[in-house]
């Protein structure tokens, strides 16, 4: 990864962080009660389980060599069949969310769609949007129009960066957040967003995999940040969705 690359990644983060920081201080973030669970063990088995197994459906999914998608590493090609494959891996693991919050009558609040805080966490998205493309430098590449299989990874990728901000910072972070501690729970779910970068990385050279997994857990405590203040995956899951795309794009 070049030093152009870090400084972009940089400033990306801190403009997510800035417009998160200023746009939650909507009363109606304040106002939020944090969701809680009665029994906190079973719930952190539950996360425990389902990521387990979302784990699995990865190693199984990607297996064979598999490009990386948009990892920003210069030895990697952004394909469009490579983001299906992800999604494809991301949507299985969803289905297991779901599974779960049938299995113990709970509802999609409690995975992080919380329909009362819907417009306000896409309202911080749409901040991010805006800043993310300018801090990019790719507003001219962008109105000198895009490809066909740029504009199709567009929803690909944005249903992807849901689907995982539903598995990770949706369902999983706040059951171990209820079982360790806010800042632990935070912590661990990054670690294990991180480390689920790994699956679709197999096969490449050791460099790549190190720094897929380290850009990972930078996204991760972004994310999982962004979630807390924000209480819903919508804000998150389009900052990841936006800052994909982009390198996706080029």
């Amino acid at each position: 990864m070049s030093v152009t690359g870090i400084i972009a990644l940089l400033s990306e983060v801190l403009g997510a962080i800035a417009v998160t920081m200023l746009m939650t201080l909507n009363p109606r973030f304040k106002q939020h009660r944090p969701i809680t669970f009665l029994f906190p063990k079973r719930e952190s088995m539950a996360a425990a389980i389902v990521a387990v197994g979302v784990f699995v459906i990865g190693f199984f999914i990607f297996r064979g060599p598999t490009p990386a998608p948009f990892t920003r590493l210069t030895e990697s090609t952004p394909t469009l069949e490579a983001a299906i494959q992800h999604l494809t891996a991301a949507g299985a693991g969803v289905l297991l969310v779901v599974i779960a919050l049938m299995y113990r009558r709970q509802p999609l609040r409690s995975a992080g769609w919380n329909r009362s805080l819907f417009m306000p966490a896409l309202q911080i998205g749409i901040g991010i949007i805006m800043l993310t493309t300018f801090l990019s430098g790719k507003l001219s590449l962008l109105m000198d129009g895009i490809s066909q299989d740029e504009s199709t990874a567009l929803p690909v990728i944005t249903l992807l960066a849901l689907a995982e901000e539903t598995i990770f910072r949706g369902y999983i972070q706040p059951r171990f957040e209820s079982r360790i501690g806010k800042i632990p729970g935070w912590l661990l779910t990054s670690v294990l967003f991180a480390l689920w970068q790994i699956p679709r990385l197999l096969g490449e050279p050791t460099q790549t995999i190190l720094i897929g997994v380290g850009l990972g857990l930078v996204q991760g405590l972004l994310a999982g940040w962004m979630m807390q203040k924000s209480h819903h995956v919508l804000a998150p899951g389009i900052y990841r969705a936006i800052s994909e795309w982009l390198v996706f794009i080029g």
